[in-house]
């Protein structure tokens, strides 16, 4: 049973959600800031509040790692627009850590799966179609292509 607490905090999250794509629109950053982290706050409040019901705590722990990676991801993507100078840095930083984020929930699913060459096989073709996709049809700079092998293949 879904404790009464995340779903409010989900209905939080979407309404912060919200209000960051309405103000990240208008170019007000400092705001989309705030509200991006404050959403992504919430994520992790409901996975510490998942992480405290979950029977398999090793699991549970390496989503939780996962959900906070992600919120740093998400604040860092965000900080990109407040520096001109260090945009590109800050955002390469920002899938970093999105990948790290999604290297910890591959170490809680694979000790789950019951056929991982299969899973992986899968994963890998989807990875590669998408980025021919992407490279194809974006330039993308060497430094982001790398990073999005990385990021996109752990996806």
């Amino acid at each position: 049973m879904i404790p009464t607490a995340a779903i409010v905090l989900s209905l939080l999250g979407l309404l912060l959600q919200a209000a960051f794509i309405l103000v990240e629109h208008k170019k007000n950053y400092v705001s989309a800031v705030i509200l991006k982290g404050s959403a992504s706050l919430v994520f992790v409040t409901i996975g510490i509040i998942g992480f405290m019901n979950c029977s398999n705590t090793s699991f549970g722990r390496m989503v939780l790692l996962g959900l906070i990676f992600g919120a740093m991801g998400d604040i860092l993507l965000n900080l990109r627009y407040l520096s001109e100078k260090n945009g590109q840095k800050i955002f390469l930083a920002g899938i970093a850590v999105f990948l790290t984020g999604h290297i910890m929930y591959l170490l809680a699913l694979i000790p789950l799966s019951d056929n991982l060459i299969i899973s992986f096989i899968a994963g890998a073709a989807c990875a590669a179609i998408l980025l021919a996709y992407i490279f194809h049809r974006m330039k993308i700079k060497l430094a982001f292509k790398l990073f999005g092998v990385f990021y996109i293949g752990a996806i």
